[in-house]
């Protein structure tokens, strides 16, 4: 009985190697299943976690999850314990070991007309499916050649650090002389030839650095780990259900923080946690308010408080406008800031006074922002400065490589009004909602993940001239 709804008149099977997969095949069996009729698990020098997990699987779904073995003699001791020995045993083996795979398919007396082969640890998205239909009426093609897309640390965060193309679906019962055959780091299955293949990107998904204990294994047993520097994108939703093409555009965006970043937890665009943000807004204002600092809620900060009556639980940061005439409070209370717990206090003064056009600027630096930190929450203070003629407050940004502003009316702060949030009154533009229109768009009040791009912010400008 078929357990798909798609390509129900064929039949489709499934297959991994399995060693020291252990946890992580509980993200790969499952998602086979989802595919395929049935699934092989060929063990290789396997442990005992990923054989008790295996037998588990075949357990549950005896009808669907076959289990061998490809007599390989395991790991020596001297390759247990040799940085990258594992890798080394299985790469000049790789061939014979795969060829297993396929031998047990030919032997096996059933019918395999797609045979969806990833790794222990590769999933697919669900755009799998439509993957498979289209490659099915592909007279001339008999298999895909995919290039993954790395997830790091949990299903919603991806690098852009990945692996070469790897052939994983293949038109089994038309290949029936195909034969494993290791080329340098990789397998080619002859007689396959570049003409046979589709190729495919951000379908197969890589959970190689999925979690701690997983990017530490691979260190020691496999290959390098990718730099803390590495740059990592935020998804809106888990990836399995991302298309190749939205995964594409959030890949062509600004990076939203890096690895060390991640790891470090709650620092730049890490979602850090209501409460914390909550008690880093509450004592970084009460500062302000001692220092004499006129400032109002910011950005995702106000959208927050003004549209749900909370701070956004995956924001990052606090954001507050100060006006640009209290810097020098701000310069004088550092210490004071220091001494109530708050920690890399930061000045970044990188923005010319004046821009008239992208070669005509002022070589005077204005204060783009000060920050500093508490309970993991990064606090951005934006000074809002006065324009020349008096009509507009502008508020610095960017980097070297683009400075522009965002240009509000200087009227907007000028009224009060104070929203309640933890027993504590805030105060923001007026009017509010023009405000959060000006940066977030008419729709600002329906929720959605993620930043606003800047250049799609009403509020941009990339002319400016403060006092």
């Amino acid at each position: 009985m078929k357990t798909r709804n798609f390509l129900t008149d064929i039949n489709i099977v499934g297959a991994t190697l399995i060693s020291r997969g252990g946890e992580m095949l509980h993200n790969t069996i499952p998602n086979l299943l989802k595919w395929c009729d049935w699934v092989l698990l060929m063990m290789d020098n396997e442990n005992e976690e990923t054989k008790k997990i295996a037998y588990e699987y075949q357990t549950k779904y005896p009808d669907r999850i076959r289990i061998a073995t490809t007599g390989f003699p395991p790991a020596t001791p001297e390759q247990e314990s040799y940085p990258r020995g594992l890798f080394h045993r299985f790469k000049p083996l790789q061939g014979p070991i795969r060829q297993t795979v396929i031998d047990y398919l030919r032997e096996c007396g059933e019918k395999v007309d797609l045979l969806i082969w990833p790794d222990s640890d590769e999933i697919f998205s669900d755009s799998l499916q439509k993957l498979l239909e289209d490659f099915w009426s592909m007279p001339d093609k008999r298999a895909i050649t995919m290039k993954p897309v790395d997830v790091f640390g949990d299903m919603m965060t991806i690098h852009s650090h990945s692996m070469t193309g790897h052939t994983r679906i293949f038109k089994f019962d038309q290949l029936p002389e195909m034969t494993a055959v290791p080329y340098r780091t990789a397998c080619n299955y002859r007689p396959l030839t570049k003409a046979d293949r589709i190729g495919n990107n951000r379908i197969l998904i890589h959970l190689a650095s999925l979690n701690p204990e997983k990017r530490a294994w691979r260190v020691k047993h496999w290959k390098p780990n990718i730099k803390n520097s590495e740059a990592l994108w935020r998804l809106p939703k888990p990836i399995t259900q991302m298309t190749p093409e939205e995964l594409k555009e959030i890949l062509l965006r600004e990076p939203d923080m890096n690895i060390e970043d991640y790891l470090r937890g709650g620092d730049k665009r890490m979602p850090l946690g209501v409460e914390n943000a909550s008690k880093a807004l509450r004592e970084a204002t009460d500062l302000l308010d001692k220092l004499g600092v006129r400032y109002f809620l910011a950005f995702g900060t106000c959208l927050g408080i003004v549209r749900d009556g909370a701070l956004i639980k995956w924001d990052w940061d606090v954001d507050l406008i100060s006006l640009g005439e209290d810097n020098d409070k701000i310069d004088a209370g550092q210490k004071e800031i220091e001494a109530a717990g708050f920690t890399e206090f930061k000045k970044k003064q990188d923005i010319p006074k004046w821009k008239r056009s992208d070669t005509d600027m002022s070589e005077e630096k204005y204060v783009r922002t000060y920050s500093f930190k508490k309970y993991g929450c990064r606090v951005d203070i934006d000074p809002a400065y006065l324009s020349v003629d008096g009509k507009w407050r502008i508020v610095l940004k960017g980097r070297k490589r683009e400075m522009f502003c965002a240009k509000h009316p200087a009227e907007w702060f000028e009224r009060r009004d104070g929203r309640l949030y933890r027993n504590k009154t805030y105060q923001v533009p007026v009017p509010a909602a023009d405000y959060l229109e000006s940066n977030y768009g008419p729709n600002w009040n329906i929720p959605a993940y993620g930043p606003m791009p800047w250049r799609k912010r009403p509020c941009m400008s990339q002319t400016y001239e403060c006092k």
